[in-house]
């Protein structure tokens, strides 16, 4: 969600009316089907930016692998494109660990039902006074010297810069050729 005269950064907020279909996609290879093709196919899909609308993710199932070496027929190929605002390192480990499992079965353990509650959407004026209360701590902060008002710094002496001596006038110090 965007924020009322670009204030602050966008928001995440539960979509209730998100289109599958727009995210995932099914698509074909053109005849032969070879290895390059499909190379050339993911290097077209994985050079569009991603609809900034959330969320942030296409799929796509590739078809037509036909002349692929090693692969039986009727193989297809998963493209996937997330952003880094929706998985981590980790989670996208588990979600390919996932993807790519040889039997249907989930062998992680089951925790037993989780219910997610998604807050309510703010209105214009709660973005609008995120917006504003960002820009005054990110205006503090730069005003503040560094460690100051860290409680991980409270009473300690800032630690001296790596090259403490004093600045010279440029050119100063150096030898001509």
């Amino acid at each position: 969600m965007s924020i009322p005269f670009g204030l602050d950064r966008p928001y995440w907020v539960a979509d209730p009316e998100v289109d599958v279909e727009y995210h995932i996609r099914h698509i074909a290879l053109p005849k032969p089907g070879d290895w390059r093709q499909l190379m050339i196919q993911v290097a077209r899909l994985h050079s569009r930016p991603l609809d900034p609308r959330p969320p942030a993710v296409e799929a796509y199932v590739i078809e037509g692998l036909d002349n692929v070496p090693k692969l039986p027929p009727g193989a297809f190929a998963v493209f996937l494109k997330i952003h880094h605002a929706i998985v981590d390192g980790m989670a996208a480990v588990h979600l390919m660990r996932e993807l790519h499992t040889s039997t249907p079965e989930n062998d992680a353990p089951t925790e037993g039902p989780r219910t997610v509650i998604a807050d309510r959407d703010p209105s214009g004026i709660e973005l609008f006074a995120r917006g504003v209360d960002n820009n005054v701590r990110q205006a503090r902060a730069l005003r503040t010297p560094l460690g100051a008002g860290r409680d991980a710094n409270a009473g300690r002496r800032p630690r001296p810069l790596a090259d403490t001596r004093p600045r010279q006038p440029h050119g100063a110090g150096v030898r001509g050729a």
